[in-house]
């Protein structure tokens, strides 16, 4: 979904003639899609409980990585037809707090492969990581037709 998303706003900046500022044109409008809150989500741990979220991770989803993460928001990107359930959910971190196989360095911002599940606060799961959550954050929901126009 989020390559598809990407091609949008491509083609949407080709059409609009900007040429040469493309790519950071494309790359202005990503971060305003990810740094901008959504609703407040009560969903994060304390800072001080995450390594206790980390075993309790490792236990329930041994497979995964484990990583904490802060200044978070869940984002669910919807297709453009009403009433449909969102097309895919990725979290977007503004900081990673610590990760256990040393993937992220410390203050790096990432997004998500796709969601696999949300579990018992403030374990958010993809494929291969299960994130921890914490602090405050936010979730929203956006629809690629308000991307293209950037109204999101």
């Amino acid at each position: 979904m989020l390559n598809f998303l990407l091609k949008v706003i491509i083609a949407d900046i080709k059409k609009s003639g900007e040429g040469a500022d493309m790519n950071v044109n494309c790359a202005h409008k990503l971060l305003k899609i990810f740094s901008i809150p959504g609703e407040p989500f009560e969903f994060g741990c304390k800072e001080t409980e995450a390594r206790k979220f980390a075993r309790l991770a490792r236990e329930n989803y041994p497979e995964q990585n484990v990583c904490i993460v802060s200044s978070w928001v869940i984002v669910d990107f919807k297709s453009n037809k009403r009433r449909a359930p969102p097309c895919e959910t990725r979290l977007y971190a503004g900081c990673v707090e610590l990760d256990f196989a040393s993937r992220f360095a410390h203050g790096r911002r990432i997004l998500t492969t796709p969601m696999i599940t949300i579990s018992t606060p403030p374990l958010f799961i993809t494929s291969n990581t299960a994130y921890i959550l914490v602090g405050e954050g936010s979730r929203k929901a956006i629809n690629a037709r308000k991307i293209c126009a950037g109204t999101f």
